[in-house]
């Protein structure tokens, strides 16, 4: 299901609490590899994919990532692989959307996207591009989000102003 404009932020507060008090359990985290789901996380529910997905997705994202290795080996077919189920997998997000019509969501306005002449742009463009523009911004959130989780667990005054400021 599409996540709204409108729902995006009572998404992310719903992923964001249930990452935290899993963490405040535990005791400790590994902060970048939290993030780093945390941040994953809400990016495939904001493109639209079910909850209950999110461990295959995300398997085959860190499957992905092997690509950014040197030389050729097989851990690239392995790579190669995933990049293939993952644009499978956007693609038929996309393809519903596009029988949809739904332009409110971004994944919404990117499928429907059209060209100078009004024609839909196709598929084969649009997969690579939503891929990117949200796989791409998942390292990059993560690391700013641990180095925001570092300095807050180590400013007992920011964390004093947060909760009055919660409260």
């Amino acid at each position: 299901r599409q996540v709204r404009s409108s729902d995006v932020l009572r998404v992310v507060a719903a992923v964001v609490e249930r990452h935290v008090e899993k963490w405040l359990k535990a005791g400790r985290i590994a902060v970048l590899a939290a993030t780093q789901e945390l941040t994953l996380e809400i990016i495939v529910r904001l493109i639209g994919i079910p909850p209950v997905d999110l461990a295959i997705w995300a398997r085959h994202y860190q499957r992905y990532l092997l690509s950014a290795l040197p030389g050729k080996t097989p851990l690239h077919w392995l790579a190669r692989r995933s990049r293939d189920w993952l644009d499978r997998g956007l693609g038929a997000v996309l393809t519903q959307l596009r029988a949809s019509g739904d332009t409110s969501t971004l994944a919404g306005a990117i499928a429907n996207g059209r060209d100078e002449n009004g024609e839909l742009l196709p598929l084969a463009e649009v997969v690579p591009n939503i891929r990117l523009l949200a796989l791409a911004g998942h390292e990059t959130t993560a690391n700013s989000l641990a180095w925001a989780v570092l300095q807050q667990a180590r400013s007992p005054d920011s964390q004093r102003r947060a909760a009055a400021e919660v409260e």
